[in-house]
């Protein structure tokens, strides 16, 4: 009897032993499907991508959102959209919690959604109401331009609170009234039409200029000073204007489609900006934070708050990376949604990001890395992949 007890027991421990590893490897249902197919972003991973969803249509799986009247509502924090029903499909996008699509057809557990929004019907859309100001419009297409931004239910401040929406979100536009904006609560990224070459060249100088006046003025008069908050308020009203345009311009929309063929992107110290460039061309600039030391100057030592400078490339991305306590995707997180970890050496502590103080965007503030505004980072982050060159220069503008 314990001879015949001794070999199901050896034989019940063998057989744990040989299904563990499948189990523990196995992703649980109640795991966000937000961790990018390949960290370089590029290759697929083994099953054939489906031609028909990868144009206009794409999968998620059916826990990351409510269906609701023939559309997902995504409910998790940033959801991936998949070429076909499973997980070893190619992550064709990211999606956001809030966003709404229409739905195709359900299979094994998965949404096909369509991606392709060419009209927004106010009977069909949740909508809310914006202040004018606190937003830049390109056609069909406004951006909010503020750190937090309320949307309420009708065109007043008496009209109770829908939603409060973060700097960088767009949203398509159904109406105006008495200085109000009536948006519908989706994003507005696949309503952005094509924009000609010389209006995003305007629009960047534009940018630029405001932007520039804005930096000179923090050091010198301080963040609150009724000069700067002026300087800070047309700065992000033209970089609404121009990031929209840039969205639909073809250079980006090339490197998007092809991150490969990014050349570099420079950090430059001297006028707050990270740039990417394209075949010698400029594709993209965004506005930055960086090492909080006043001096600027390269770093020499943990803790001194400065940013490395020289030539370095992306060695690591991630989507809603944790730091320390705070979890990844959390309002309060630091790095915000994205993280490009830099060869900079320091423990590998160096890297861009999204932040969760915006308002620091433009001067020196960080502890020595990149800083951007989340949407941007989000945005760079689907430009640029593992490998890519970074170039972070001096404070005079020079690469050594």
């Amino acid at each position: 009897m314990r001879k015949s007890f001794m070999r199901t027991a050896s034989w019940l421990m063998f057989a744990i032993m040989l299904v563990l590893p499948f189990i523990s490897s196995a992703q649980s249902i109640f795991e966000v499907d937000n961790t990018p197919a390949t960290t370089s972003g590029n290759a697929r991973t083994g099953v054939a991508a489906s031609t028909a969803a990868a144009s206009e249509s794409g999968w998620v799986r059916g826990d990351m959102g409510i269906v609701d009247k023939g559309q997902l509502r995504i409910t998790q924090g940033t959801v991936n959209v998949r070429s076909g029903p499973g997980l070893g499909y190619e992550v064709l996008d990211q999606v956001r919690r809030g966003d709404r699509f229409p739905v195709i057809k359900t299979q094994s557990g998965w949404h096909n959604i369509s991606m392709a929004v060419t009209a927004v019907d106010e009977s069909q859309q949740p909508s809310a109401w914006l202040r004018n100001d606190m937003c830049a419009q390109v056609g069909k297409v406004i951006m909010v331009i503020l750190d937090k931004v309320n949307l309420r239910s009708g065109p007043s401040t008496s009209h109770s609170i829908v939603s409060t929406s973060t700097i960088g979100k767009t949203f398509p536009v159904l109406g105006e009234k008495d200085g109000w904006t009536q948006i519908a609560l989706i994003s507005g990224e696949k309503m952005i039409e094509r924009s000609e070459p010389k209006l995003v060249e305007y629009a960047q100088q534009d940018f630029m200029i405001a932007y520039n006046a804005y930096t000179k003025l923090v050091p010198t008069k301080g963040l609150n000073h009724a000069d700067t908050q002026a300087a800070l308020r047309e700065f992000r009203a033209k970089y609404g204007i121009y990031s929209l345009l840039a969205k639909g311009s073809d250079e980006v929309k090339k490197v998007r489609s092809n991150p490969a063929v990014v050349d570099k992107v420079v950090i430059n110290k001297a006028n707050f900006t990270s740039t990417v460039y394209s075949n010698g061309k400029v594709v993209r600039i965004y506005p930055i934070a960086y090492g909080a030391n006043p001096d600027g100057a390269n770093k020499q030592k943990v803790g001194d708050k400065r940013t490395p400078q020289g030539a370095f490339s992306i060695v690591n991305k991630a989507v809603n990376p944790q730091y320390k306590n705070i979890p990844g995707g959390a309002a309060n997180n630091p790095l915000g949604t994205r993280w490009m970890g830099l060869s900079a050496g320091w423990g590998g502590s160096i890297g861009m990001h999204g932040t969760s103080a915006p308002s620091s965007i433009g001067s020196k503030a960080s502890a020595g890395c990149v800083r951007m505004f989340t949407a941007d980072a989000e945005e760079l982050f689907s430009l640029v992949k593992v490998g890519t060159p970074v170039i972070i220069t001096s404070v005079t503008g020079k690469y050594n």
